[in-house]
């Protein structure tokens, strides 16, 4: 609205005019606050799914570090059944 049109609105047309741009600004005002919980909850769920990554990814050290164990174990023991068999091949030729 040019500066024209603006003093060529009466009293009644100004008063009207403000109190329809005070309406629109409340009602973005509402829309921010709204808009600015929305993105409060969306944080605290990233955070919790970061702190979730964190701690699943420790577990997963965890199991890593247990199958590393194990598959060393599995190794020796499979060495050890090697063995076996070898004096028990030894034993067998010797009878």
């Amino acid at each position: 609205m040019t500066e024209k049109e603006l003093s060529e609105l009466k009293r009644q047309e100004l008063l009207e005019l403000l109190l329809v741009q005070s309406q629109k600004q409340k009602q973005l005002e509402e829309q921010i606050t709204e808009m600015t919980e929305k993105i409060y909850i969306l944080e605290q769920c990233f955070n919790a799914k970061d702190r979730l990554i964190v701690e699943l990814e420790g577990y997963l050290d965890e199991n890593d570090e247990q199958i590393a164990a194990l598959k060393k174990s599995l190794s020796e023991k499979d060495s050890q059944i090697e063995r076996l068999r070898a004096g028990l091949a030894e034993t067998d030729r010797q009878i």
